[in-house]
C-alpha cells in the first residue's frame, strides 16, 4: 500500500496507521472522490477530521475531509473517511457577475481566479490550448461552470498537490489521443486481450431534437431568437431553450480586495454590451450545448482492469482518449478515459478504469 500523509491548516502533522481501504477516484471533468477506512485509533482519531487534507505519496492529487464515520462494536474499531478532492472547493464559491468565453482554457482560468476570494488554490499556468467556445458563465457555483465548460470542450481539469508546500495548484489539460494509428498509441482495451470487465451499450433516439429555437432577452415581438441546426421538413425536431438569463448587457465584476463590515467582499462591477453578432453568437453556443444534450443517445459504458497490458499513469492516464475493442459484438472505438479507481485493500492493488464516448 502506498503512504498517506495528513495536512492539518497547511502543515504536514502525521501518516496514517492501521489502513483497512481506501478508494481514490480521479476524473477528468468532474471533482473526484476518495474513501479511506482504517482502523480506529487515538491516533488516527485525533488526525482525521473535517478539513483535513490527505495526501497519497504516489498521486499527483490530494483530498479534503468532509465525513467522519466512527464505529466500535467494544471488540474493535474503524473510522471511515470520504470527502472530494481538493479542486472541489471551487463549489464553495459563486461566479460573481458574468464570464464571457472564447478561448476555453483561457475563460476556465479566469472564471477560478475570478473568484477564489480566499480559496487555497493556486492557478496554474495556461498551455496555449486553442479549443474555441463562444459562451458565458453567470452565476451558480463557479465548480458546475468549470464542470459545464470543460465538458462542452473536450477538456479536463485538476488540483494538484505538492506535498512539500502542501500548496493546491489548479490545472486545466488535455487528454493525450492514444487511440490506434496515433503518435502516442500505447495499446488498446479489449475483450481478445481479457482487460475489459464490464460493458454496456444504450441506443435511443426519443429525447432527439435537430433544431434548437433560442430565445433570449427581450419579450414580446422584440425577444432575440436564434435557429440553431438543420434538418429537412420532415425530419425536423424543434427544441425551445429559453436564454433569458443570458443578456446583451452584462456586469463584469472585480473584486477591490477590501471586505465589508462582516467580512464580504466588496467588489465592483462594470457594465458591458455585446454587437449584435456577439450577442447572436453566444445564444447560439446555448443552443448547440443544448442540442447536444438531445442527440441521438449512443451511450458506451465501459470498465476496465488496467495490468501488464495497459498501465496506468504509463500507457494511459486520466482524460486520454483509448481504442475499446469489443470483437464479439463487433466494436472498434476510440473512447474517452473518463475516470480512474485505485483500491488499495490489504490484499493488493488494482486500478479500474470507466471509458466513456470521446
Amino acid at each position: 500500500m502506498c503512504d498517506i500523509y495528513v495536512y492539518q491548516s497547511g502543515q504536514r502533522i502525521d501518516i496514517v496507521e492501521d489502513m483497512i481501504s481506501l478508494q481514490w477516484l480521479n476524473c477528468y471533468q468532474d471533482a473526484g472522490e476518495f474513501c479511506l477506512v482504517v482502523r480506529a485509533t487515538p491516533r488516527n482519531f485525533r488526525n482525521l477530521i473535517f478539513g483535513a487534507v490527505l495526501y497519497k505519496t504516489d498521486g499527483i492529487t490530494a483530498g479534503i475531509i468532509e465525513s467522519v464515520q466512527l464505529e466500535d462494536d467494544a471488540r474493535t474499531g474503524k473510522i471511515t473517511t470520504r470527502g472530494h478532492l481538493s479542486v472541489g472547493m471551487l463549489n464553495r464559491r459563486v461566479a460573481l457577475a458574468t464570464t464571457t468565453i472564447s478561448n476555453v482554457e483561457t475563460g476556465i482560468y479566469s472564471l477560478v481566479s475570478q473568484n477564489l476570494r480566499g480559496l487555497p488554490l493556486q492557478i496554474g499556468t495556461a498551455q496555449g490550448i486553442p479549443d474555441a467556445l463562444d459562451t458565458q458563465v453567470s452565476w451558480g457555483d463557479v465548480l458546475s461552470g468549470v464542470t459545464s465548460l470543460a465538458r462542452s470542450s473536450g477538456l479536463g481539469f485538476r488540483a494538484r498537490f505538492d506535498p512539500y508546500e502542501a500548496t493546491h495548484t489548479f490545472e486545466v489539460y488535455k487528454g493525450v489521443d492514444r487511440t490506434a494509428g496515433a503518435e502516442n498509441y500505447t495499446g488498446y482495451f479489449g475483450d481478445d486481450i481479457g482487460n475489459v470487465l464490464k460493458l454496456s451499450t444504450l441506443d435511443d433516439d426519443s429525447d432527439y431534437h435537430n433544431i434548437a429555437v433560442v430565445a433570449g432577452e427581450g419579450s414580446g415581438s422584440e425577444r432575440k431568437v436564434v435557429f440553431v441546426g438543420a434538418s429537412d421538413a420532415e425530419s425536423r425536431r424543434e427544441l425551445y431553450v429559453d436564454a433569458r438569463d443570458l443578456q446583451s448587457s452584462y456586469s463584469t465584476a472585480t473584486d477591490t480586495g477590501e471586505v465589508d463590515e462582516s467580512g464580504n467582499p466588496i467588489i465592483h462591477y462594470t457594465d458591458r454590451t455585446y454587437t449584435d453578432a456577439e450577442y447572436t453568437a453566444v445564444l447560439a453556443a446555448r443552443g448547440e450545448s443544448k442540442l447536444a444534450d438531445k442527440s441521438v443517445t449512443s451511450t458506451l459504458s465501459v470498465e476496465v482492469q488496467a495490468g501488464e497490458s495497459m498501465r496506468y499513469r504509463v500507457d494511459f492516464d486520466v482524460g486520454d482518449i483509448v481504442t475499446l475493442k469489443a470483437l464479439k459484438y463487433g466494436i472498434t472505438q476510440n473512447v474517452r478515459v473518463a475516470g480512474v479507481k485505485e483500491i488499495y485493500e490489504r490484499t493488493g492493488y488494482r486500478v479500474t478504469a470507466t471509458l466513456e464516448n470521446a
